[in-house]
């Protein structure tokens, strides 16, 4: 079974991967040690995280919502409000139930399935008698 990627999933993964190289080409024009990695670090994280969620892998919306955590942080300590506001609605919109869904494993699903077959069926047992010859 194909999951189906929610529309603003493929818009926030391209937007990741666009944004990510970026920052990775522009680490090349930077002298400073610090600014090189911190950069280069972000870029590469951002690209990453682009491709998993656009791939809808679980890892990938997990280590974005750290990502935009952090942006938020960020953009708290940084007095940016419109980082801030962005940062809130992607978190927003990456905790929903529905891209919770779209994230989960086929076998995640299969077992939360499973455990709703179970609870509604009651198993009955034959009765056998084991002192027959």
């Amino acid at each position: 079974m194909k999951k189906k990627m929610p529309v603003m999933i493929g818009v926030i993964s391209v937007v990741n991967i666009v944004v990510g190289a970026i920052l990775t080409l522009s680490s090349f024009g930077v002298t400073s040690g610090f600014g090189v990695a911190l950069l280069l670090g972000s870029g590469l994280f951002s690209v990453v995280v682009g491709i998993g969620l656009f791939r809808l892998k679980s890892w990938a919306r997990k280590a974005a919502i750290a990502g935009y955590i952090l942006n938020g942080i960020v953009g708290l300590a940084e007095g940016n409000i419109i980082a801030l506001i962005v940062a809130s609605l992607i978190l927003t919109y990456l905790l929903s139930k529905n891209v919770k869904r779209a994230f989960s494993t086929n076998l995640e699903q299969q077992t939360t399935t499973e455990k709703q077959k179970n609870a509604n069926v009651i198993v009955e047992a034959p009765i056998t008698n084991q002192n027959a010859v």
